[in-house]
């Protein structure tokens, strides 16, 4: 059985690995991806299997997470900062 790692230490060894995996594509690209995930995870929906939707859905969920720690990494992106931001203005509004 594999480690359980804390979430703030995976994140972080993800934005390394990503960085790493997806130096050569442009940040366009990479939003682009996410976005095709994201089409893909609604889709997901409309299969009858509810374990094959779920399925799909938690990889479609960890390859856009995965990606995202690229972009959080390249820009330098405190994440932990803007999720908590989002959350105060959500709970605020």
């Amino acid at each position: 059985m594999a480690d359980i790692k804390h979430f703030e230490t995976l994140f972080e060894e993800a934005e390394i690995l990503s960085l790493q995996k997806n130096k050569a594509k442009s940040t366009a690209e990479i939003i682009k991806e996410i976005t095709e995930l994201f089409n893909s995870y609604s889709e997901a929906d409309t299969i009858d299997s509810k374990e094959i939707s779920a399925s799909l859905k938690h990889r479609y969920m960890g390859e856009a997470l995965f990606l995202m720690t690229t972009l959080s990494m390249r820009d330098n992106i405190n994440t932990y900062a803007a999720l908590n931001d989002q959350m105060n203005l959500n709970k605020a509004g």
